[in-house]
């Protein structure tokens, strides 16, 4: 479904991805996973058209789209969650969601929020609350929420673990399996290598903006360079 092949990504004089490759194929859920300052982001935002191509390649169900506006991107069906949550706080839950499906520039804007209701039953039942009250966790269902009502082909989220508490950390990634098991294809960006790993079918791990190893996540559990690297001492890189 996503191709990325020697993807570079510049911001002035500043290198943040150079020669990233990797494949993502229908269904399949993948994590990106590496310290702080790795590109991980760099990356998501490139394939969102939200960041500069400097060179390379990104196909998306064959066609090229690195160089496309990023609301092009998104009504092929490339929907990100950004980090940092970002809900539209004086709007209702509701108008949030709304919003979701009204980048897409065609349907009825109310299409889809049943699909959304029915994994995530307590935004119906604060549909009508302003997003800005909600707590971190439940704006954190609002953001995939607000990316899921526009059915999107491959779902892109960027460290949805940030700073919530490790109960919710497990009803946000309880939520993810469900998607998953639904055929939802998922690239996932998370500071919580440990949480990444278990979660994942395949992993790359970045460094410096370079795809440092790649395979299968229980593969790279197993390796004592990525134990110590990535999930010695503490969870979080």
């Amino acid at each position: 479904m996503l191709n990325v092949q020697s993807l570079a990504v510049h911001y002035g004089g500043i290198v943040a991805v150079r020669d990233v490759s990797f494949a993502v194929a229908r269904g399949e859920c993948v994590a990106i996973i590496g310290p702080n300052g790795a590109g991980k982001s760099s990356t998501l935002r490139a394939i969102s058209g939200l960041a500069p191509v400097t060179s390379g390649s990104i196909e998306f169900e064959g066609k090229r789209i690195d160089g496309l506006p990023a609301h092009m991107i998104a009504r092929l069906g490339v929907a990100q969650v950004p980090e940092g949550r970002h809900v539209f706080g004086p709007l209702t839950v509701e108008d949030n969601l709304l919003l979701g499906r009204s980048r897409l520039g065609t349907g009825k804007p109310a299409d889809g929020l049943e699909r959304v209701y029915s994994v995530m039953p307590k935004l119906r039942d604060r549909r009508m609350q302003k997003a800005g009250s909600l707590s971190g966790g439940e704006q954190q269902m609002l953001v995939i929420g607000r990316a899921l009502i526009g059915e999107p082909k491959i779902l892109m989220l960027d460290e949805p673990s940030m700073g919530l508490a490790p109960q919710i950390v497990d009803a946000v990634f309880s939520l993810l399996d469900g998607l998953r098991r639904t055929g939802q294809t998922i690239l996932l960006v998370e500071q919580n290598a440990t949480q990444a790993l278990e979660f994942a079918d395949r992993s790359i791990v970045l460094n410096v903006g370079e795809v440092r190893m790649a395979g299968a996540s229980s593969d790279l559990r197993a390796r004592s360079d990525v134990v110590s690297a990535y999930l010695g001492g503490t969870e979080h890189i």
